[in-house]
């Protein structure tokens, strides 16, 4: 009796050790099925990533905003002082 059991035993541990081989044999790699779709996942466009598309937007508007400064000096004639003034001037 004593022996079927150890054999049973075994058989179990055997057929457990059977399924998860078989469970872990059969599962799908994800890195390869990634890579398919996405194969350069760091670009954004065909040269640049987030962060350089991000640091030219930036460089951009901080451009933008200088100028959009210096064509209010001159809209509002701040851009030099009065050639009216009694105060001579180096202009």
């Amino acid at each position: 009796m004593r022996q079927r059991r150890t054999i049973a035993v075994r058989f179990a541990m055997l057929a457990a050790a059977g399924a998860f081989a078989v469970a872990g044999g059969c599962s799908k790699d994800n890195r390869a099925d990634s890579w398919r779709w996405n194969p350069s996942p760091a670009e954004m466009t065909l040269q640049q990533r987030d962060e350089d598309i991000a640091n030219r937007i930036a460089v951009t508007n901080d451009e933008n905003l200088r100028q959009f400064n210096s064509d209010l000096g001159r809209l509002f004639l701040l851009d030099r002082p009065s050639r009216m003034s009694p105060e001579p001037s180096p202009w």
